[in-house]
């Protein structure tokens, strides 16, 4: 039998393209969005973090190309990329997951891990599957395609 435990929420800031984004998620989600709107970018930041978890943090930020790949590249310069992701177990509780990391060397007042760092959420639409569509956004310029 799988595993029950879900994730109903994502929230990613300066992952790669993405500015911010915060996606509810269902049984059933669709990702819709331009080429280059960071659809790829948001599941590989799902990827990241299992990456980690199954092995180290190291690990999976060398395997993008340390943090400098990872974290966004923009005109305001952001020093940090951070993820929250929200679950539900098989009991009915429900938890998350919080982590932001920082360049090396930069020191910066960390939030709280109940303090989400997202403010304005993606427009959500219901799909005819009965799923969500959603994209994710993006600002400013980014040296290199999602």
């Amino acid at each position: 039998m799988p595993d029950p435990t879900f994730i109903t929420r994502v929230l990613l800031e300066n992952y790669k393209s993405i500015a911010r984004c915060d996606v509810e998620l269902g049984p059933l989600t669709f990702l819709v969005g331009a080429n280059g709107s960071g659809k790829s970018n948001f599941l590989d930041a799902l990827r990241f973090v299992a990456d980690a978890l199954r092995s180290s943090l190291d690990h999976a930020l060398r395997d993008r190309g340390g943090i400098n790949e990872v974290r966004r590249r923009s005109g305001g310069h952001p020093t940090h990329f951070g993820a929250r992701l929200e679950f539900r177990l098989r009991s009915g509780q429900r938890g998350h997951y919080v982590f932001r990391i920082g360049a090396p060397g930069i020191r910066k007042k960390p939030r709280s891990a109940d303090t989400p760092f997202i403010s304005a959420p993606v427009n959500m639409k219901p799909a005819s599957s009965g799923g969500f569509s959603s994209t994710c956004t993006k600002k400013g310029p980014r040296s290199e395609a999602s």
